[in-house]
């Protein structure tokens, strides 16, 4: 589908005035002449990175070589796997009926693999599956939970939901706990619930076409400094996050490791 001009327009202007910002920046401290600063000319080649994503994302270039890089072949290749961060391995607790020998076999694991599980899953439509009281005592003894994955009864990922939206001021909310495991209950829990997360990027994906999901208007994991989704792989299970920041530093890496290799 083609992206539309209105939308092409304002991805090209935003990409355009970093890059100005950059330059504007580089060549106010050069003039100050900083002594502490070594600033070569290579980073006025860096600042004009921004440009040339927001030409691709925008869809107004397919392919761009020039000072021996090929950008399209670095855009249109598949997700480094060094760019998903894991948060399945090690770090999940695996479903089963939580009832009190699940509190016992929580009670068994050493405090360090404790503070290593930071995610919990559950399979909606699960009735009489949950009981309400040993759910509230694995979200408080897990100190370090972040996320709560939703699946289906294959194990596929519906969404995922920030530990934050069952917390309040910093403290669990029980009513809200309480709220989520009557959905399940009733088979009424879907991605309507608050802070739910159901965008997603694919292990197939381009690093380019999962930029552009970073950047679109759904709802993603978000902080002051970063943006980040769900990584499904080809089975539709989470397998990780994707970080806005990681991808804009690997794009903006590839093009100065290219940079410096041809000598430039």
């Amino acid at each position: 589908m083609e992206i539309k001009i209105n939308k092409r327009h304002k991805i090209l202007g935003v990409f355009s005035l970093i890059s100005i910002l950059f330059l504007v920046i580089f060549i106010t401290l050069k003039y100050l002449d900083f002594s502490g600063l070594e600033l070569e000319e290579k980073w006025i080649f860096v600042s004009g990175i921004p440009i040339i994503i927001g030409l691709f994302l925008g869809g107004y270039i397919k392919n761009f070589k020039g000072l021996g890089l090929e950008i399209e072949a670095s855009l249109n290749k598949e997700l480094p796997d060094n760019l998903i961060s894991s948060i399945t391995e090690n770090t999940i607790v695996d479903t089963h009926k939580i009832d009190k020998k699940a509190i016992s076999d929580l009670e068994k694991l050493s405090e360090a693999e404790v503070r290593n599980i930071s995610g919990i899953r559950f399979i909606f439509n699960r009735k009489g599956y949950y009981e309400e009281t040993f759910v509230k005592e694995y979200f408080r003894r897990l100190h370090n939970l972040k996320y709560v994955e939703i699946i289906d009864a294959e194990y596929k990922f519906q969404f995922l939901i920030p530990i934050s939206h069952f917390k309040s001021n910093f403290d669990l909310n029980f009513i809200t706990i309480k709220g989520f495991i009557n959905q399940i209950d009733e088979g009424i829990l879907d991605s309507n619930f608050p802070g739910a997360i159901t965008a997603f990027v694919s292990k197939s994906d381009s690093l380019l076409d999962a930029y552009r999901k970073l950047l679109g208007n759904t709802k993603k994991i978000e902080t002051p400094e970063d943006k980040k989704l769900p990584v499904l792989d080809s089975d539709h299970r989470l397998i990780g996050l994707l970080s806005k920041n990681k991808v804009e530093e690997y794009i903006s890496k590839e093009v100065l490791d290219n940079y410096e290799k041809n000598g430039n």
